[in-house]
């Protein structure tokens, strides 16, 4: 591990992909002078999430594996990507996940103090790595989503997504009317005893009457019409979420409403059988 006053091999735009901010020249100056090259031996697992030191990585010479809690592939990154994200954001209940060095890999940490004095001057910066971090954890929540994995258009599509924190109470009425529900924490009961917990999808037009209670404190993601048609321009499999052509109804129950209430959706390879808005009856 050296310290390293910069190196042509980040470039300015690298940086600025990463931050989410092109910084002026003194800032940026002033960031690459307390950044760090690490250099993990290959094949090592030479990171995890739970007891990792606060920052980021950007790799900027071979390629690192990101591993789940079961040593599975999430994604392999590549020059210029960067991981290490949700370690700055301590209670926002991210998912554990690993890195493996590949041959020859070369990284460009940022320390955690370095990110949040820029974050202090540049609260656009605190989002993105915020959006970058849930992203990420869409792979490891949602195995409908990990399954489009390799397709390219997946993080455009996903970057679409409205966040909304949602208190204790009632729904509000204007989340109704969107086309998905992507559910990253917290929990939403509907009256007729469906709930959607943690890594749910859900699309609102299945289930029509009767009202959403937010359980406990929840962090909804949505797309609305417009959204929606724009992320199938970027992956029209995304598609196969909502399609029960290709995602074939395994069981259905009548709720309170009459409406048919989804019990479970079967999808092909990773994640078969996995429950689309994880349909748990109360009580």
């Amino acid at each position: 591990m050296v310290q390293n006053s910069f190196t042509t091999s980040v470039s300015k735009q690298q940086l600025a992909e990463t931050l989410g901010q092109v910084l002026p020249e003194p800032e940026l100056d002033r960031c690459l002078k307390h950044a760090i090259i690490q250099e993990p031996a290959a094949g090592k697992q030479f990171w995890q999430a739970a007891d990792a030191e606060p920052g980021i990585y950007i790799i900027i010479a071979g390629k690192v594996r990101l591993l789940d809690n079961t040593n599975d592939l999430l994604v392999t990154l590549e020059t210029g990507a960067s991981f290490g994200e949700s370690t700055l954001f301590p209670t926002g209940s991210f998912q554990p996940y690993s890195a493996r060095a590949s041959v020859n890999l070369k990284l460009y940490y940022l320390p955690n103090w370095l990110l949040q004095d820029l974050s202090h001057k540049y609260p656009s910066i605190q989002k993105h790595l915020y959006r970058q971090a849930v992203l990420r954890d869409w792979l490891l929540l949602c195995p409908q989503i990990a399954a489009l994995r390799k397709l390219p258009g997946l993080m455009k599509a996903l970057s679409l997504l409205e966040r909304h924190e949602l208190p204790v109470g009632q729904l509000p009425s204007a989340l109704k009317n969107q086309k998905l529900w992507l559910l990253r924490r917290g929990q939403l009961v509907h009256t007729s005893g469906l709930s959607l917990t943690q890594g749910s999808i859900y699309t609102p037009s299945l289930l029509k009457g009767h009202s959403w209670q937010v359980d406990r404190p929840t962090e909804l993601y949505s797309l609305n019409e417009t959204q929606w048609k724009t992320a199938l321009d970027y992956l029209p499999q995304l598609e196969q979420l909502l399609s029960s052509d290709t995602l074939p109804v395994v069981a259905e129950e009548q709720g309170d409403s009459g409406s048919p209430v989804p019990k479970e959706l079967g999808i092909g390879g990773r994640g078969a059988g996995v429950q689309v808005g994880r349909a748990e009856e109360q009580g």
